[in-house]
């Protein structure tokens, strides 16, 4: 299998067209302050998600070609390259119910190349129900925002114990402008919730964490956010069948074959 790098951009041209049937764009991503790439729903929620895992410092956008050596013509490019501050992670994304054999293969020798490279790598089929849509909602917090009431102080003190969203938000001195300071402490991590138990549910507790590190995608972090990352998570999609941290109850990240 050969390589071919992409130089500064992506290596395939993005396209627009009418009838087309998937939703190509640009989404901003507060860690690397640029608008990513994405050719799809689910990839742009991949890369919401990866932000989320905290950490990310640079991702480039289909970065290279891969070429099989087999004297076919079979091609396969990666969907993202990204660089955290602990490690190069090589993803793909492809809804589960799209992946063909084709794809197992493809995405096999991919992890044979990120292997060789030092990166890890996965491969993104889905998520549990309410994750990805609870992700991009917490997301409207991750533009940094100036706090002249002090709401974060009062939210933060309101959360020693376990509350609800709606009890923290009704706790504060200004509840309107409160929700948006809570995304943001809920996206910062300085706020522990359950990702397995929706926010808005009776079970979706919210509670004050020590501990503000930021785990790294697809990786045990800090156990802050449990269903992204905490012991005994489930697979994290490695061709090779590798362990990952990504979920307590069923695979986050599906298997790649």
């Amino acid at each position: 299998m050969r390589s071919r790098g992409a130089g500064r951009g992506p290596v395939r041209t993005f396209s627009w067209r009418p009838g087309q049937l998937h939703r190509p764009g640009l989404a901003f991503m507060g860690a690397t302050g640029h608008g990513h790439g994405f050719e799809s729903l689910a990839e742009r929620r991949a890369l919401t998600v990866l932000e989320f895992c905290g950490r990310v410092r640079v991702v480039l956008v289909q970065p290279f070609r891969l070429r099989f050596g087999d004297g076919s013509r079979r091609e396969h490019i990666p969907d993202f390259l990204v660089a955290t501050a602990g490690s190069t992670l090589l993803t793909d994304v492809r809804p589960g119910h799209l992946i063909k054999e084709a794809d197992g293969l493809a995405f096999t020798a991919t992890s044979h190349v990120a292997a060789a490279a030092g990166w890890r790598y996965m491969v993104v089929s889905g998520w549990l129900e309410g994750v990805a849509e609870t992700v991009e909602v917490l997301a409207r917090g991750r533009r940094p925002r100036r706090d002249p009431l002090g709401l974060e102080g009062q939210l933060l003190a309101a959360a020693i114990g376990a509350s609800r969203l709606a009890e923290l938000v009704a706790a504060a001195s200004r509840p309107v402008p409160a929700r948006d300071c809570l995304l943001r402490l809920l996206w910062m991590r300085r706020l522990a919730f359950d990702l397995n138990e929706p926010l808005g549910t009776p079970r979706g507790f919210i509670r004050w964490h020590r501990d503000r590190r930021r785990g790294e995608p697809g990786a045990a972090g800090g156990g802050v956010v449990r269903g992204l990352s905490g012991p005994g998570a489930g697979r994290a999609g490695a061709p090779d069948g590798g362990r990952g941290r990504i979920s307590q109850r069923q695979p986050l990240l599906g298997p790649a074959g």
